[in-house]
């Protein structure tokens, strides 16, 4: 009955970020969840419902909260329109919701009759199989204890928040399975090769003169993201401890200025990832966010496709199309831990076109 707004919720601490980590797993063992991959990669989709949710005014009332005489019905459409809305703000990915609009009734109890029968076929948040009324019925106690563990804390924030980053990090390595080629590269070594490159000088080279830019980068093979995130905090580091009163050009100094009041907002514009696997992709903008404002441009696609046909890329890569002459390349920076063993990999391949792009392929075998 009392309205819950982003305004109550609580910032996160590092014993709180510990205690939500065994919570999630207490929650999994005290309900028999034996697929934990599947659990988790619920859970990543519970992180952008939420994550769309706390987009909001201060002063407008949360839907991601199981609320004071709640029913599972509503409280499950109102996650599904969440994770609805939240995919196509952050990865322009269109699916559809639920709304009342959909259904022909004659009461409430026949709407939500009908609403219980619709969900029963959407698994976005199926962390155990549904099937029927007493595996929904199942699944609603797991969601409901797993969403009430998660809506009391805040979980976007302007810049990296370390105790959610470290959060971030225990999911992954606990409940993410790697295969195919997939190897998630470790924090540490993503920061020790950011570090190895000569990322400063780079900056002020582009920025220091009439039109002002960053040295764009890409992580061709993101995965989880870890490449992106370690180069945001890098980025706006150096940014951040520029002397503009060393810069000769007006346009500089503003650009700097801008950049430092505003975090990452030159993100969405210099950074960017590819990545083929549709759950990584969630993942990789859901780490985003959990570094910062999560504006990095993380595409749900192949980094072998083409430049010029590809249906997916955007932006620079859109115009990343002279590959004849490397000085109009649009990317200064190139980090990535690529899979490097995939069997059988021709049929896709040649799916994308990528037979008519690189002229190393009649070279590839089977077993490359």
């Amino acid at each position: 009955k009392t309205v819950f707004t982003k305004k109550q919720l609580k910032p996160l601490t590092k014993d709180e970020s510990d205690t939500i980590f065994h919570g999630f797993n207490s929650i999994l063992r005290k309900h028999s969840v034996s697929d934990k991959p599947n659990a988790f990669n619920k859970i990543f989709n519970l992180f952008l419902a939420k994550l769309y949710d706390e987009a909001k005014g201060e002063d407008m009332e949360l839907e991601f909260h199981w609320r004071e005489n709640d029913n599972p019905v509503d409280f499950q459409v109102r996650l599904i329109n969440l994770h609805k809305n939240g995919l196509l703000d952050f990865l322009e990915k269109e699916t559809e919701g639920i709304q009342d609009s959909d259904f022909q009734y004659n009461s409430k109890e026949d709407l939500l009759e009908k609403k219980k029968k619709m969900l029963k076929f959407n698994n976005v948040f199926a962390i155990k199989d549904v099937l029927d009324d007493a595996s929904f019925d199942e699944n609603q106690r797991v969601l409901k204890d797993v969403v009430k563990l998660l809506e009391k804390y805040q979980i976007r924030y302007p810049r990296k928040q370390q105790y959610l980053s470290d959060f971030f990090e225990l999911l992954l390595t606990t409940g993410l399975k790697q295969e195919v080629g997939q190897y998630f590269t470790p924090p540490p070594v993503t920061k020790f090769i950011m570090r190895s490159l000569p990322i400063k000088k780079m900056i002020m080279d582009d920025i220091n003169n009439e039109a002002p830019k960053l040295p764009a980068a890409i992580d061709y093979a993101a995965g989880s993201g870890h490449f992106i995130t370690e180069a945001l905090e890098e980025y706006q580091d150096i940014i951040n401890n520029i002397d503009i009163n060393k810069l000769t050009f007006p346009k500089a100094k503003t650009a700097v200025k801008s950049w430092v009041a505003d975090p990452y907002n030159w993100a969405s514009t210099y950074m960017y990832g590819i990545e083929k696997d549709y759950r990584l992709v969630k993942v990789a903008k859901v780490g985003c966010y959990f570094y910062g404002d999560g504006v990095a441009q993380i595409i749900h696609g192949d980094g072998l496709d083409s430049f010029t046909t590809s249906k997916t890329y955007k932006g620079l890569l859109s115009k990343n199309i002279n590959i004849e002459d490397s000085s109009k390349a649009q990317f200064s920076v190139v980090v990535s831990n690529p899979p490097y063993a995939v069997n059988d990999c021709n049929d896709d391949l040649e799916y994308i076109g990528s037979q008519n792009e690189f002229t190393l392929y009649p070279s590839l075998t089977d077993k490359s």
